[in-house]
């Protein structure tokens, strides 16, 4: 089964879709000046008021940071509450070792450089986050921005990359190709923000569609 991470959510009542639509993995993103960030003080409440009301909840919290400290990261994790961490920013394999839970480490995809060059950059960061028990998300690369751009990139590259390795596939992915994603990729799990938005607020039916899909495929 395709592990599925939802990301940039803000509000209660989308956070409880996720959770009842079955997804694996609710996102946080705590990066300053992100257009999704959510504060820690508002990420604590939601994530409080649904372990009061769920115990026995499955689902991993994950807060997504970008170049801020293991100090700052760690706090937040501790206050509130998370289970992983999602790294976007240049965070290298030391910096890792500070952090106290699981990693989601971003691999950004640059299509403006040769095929054969770009798997011989990536494949080594695959197997790096892989053997520390961590896992990678291959997101596509945009100049000026951490986390995700909701632009999709070449998938024949992901094709490649899934035969040795296992990543999340993020970048583009909506309910309306999202099948096509999973069957052509078979990825270990998927990422979307964008789209299951609708006027950039996230919608709790694309939320309920996209999860659908993910889940039967």
């Amino acid at each position: 089964m395709t592990k599925l991470k939802i990301c940039g959510l803000k509000e209660l009542d989308n956070v409880l879709t996720a959770i009842d639509s079955n997804v694996d993995y609710i996102g946080f993103v705590f990066v300053p000046n992100s257009k999704r960030e959510i504060s820690s003080k508002k990420a604590t409440t939601i994530i409080k008021n649904i372990k009061r009301k769920k115990p026995n909840l499955k689902q991993k919290f994950v807060g997504v940071f970008a170049n801020q400290s293991p100090e700052e990261i760690s706090e937040i994790i501790s206050n509130c509450g998370l289970d992983m961490v999602q790294l976007c920013g240049d965070e290298n394999e030391s910096f890792w070792s500070k952090i106290p839970t699981a990693i989601i480490k971003q691999i950004k995809i640059n299509e403006n450089i040769p095929l054969n060059e770009l798997l011989n950059q990536i494949e080594p960061e695959i197997e790096k986050i892989n053997q520390h028990n961590h896992i990678a998300l291959l997101d596509k690369k945009i100049k000026g921005i951490h986390g995700g751009g909701g632009e999709k990139f070449n998938w024949e590259i992901a094709k490649i990359l899934t035969k040795n390795h296992e990543f999340i596939l993020a970048g583009g992915l909506t309910p309306k190709n999202i099948k096509s994603a999973i069957e052509s990729v078979q990825p270990w799990g998927v990422d979307v923000s964008s789209g299951v938005e609708t006027e950039n607020s996230k919608d709790n039916n694309k939320i309920s569609d996209f999860s659908k899909i993910v889940n039967s495929t």
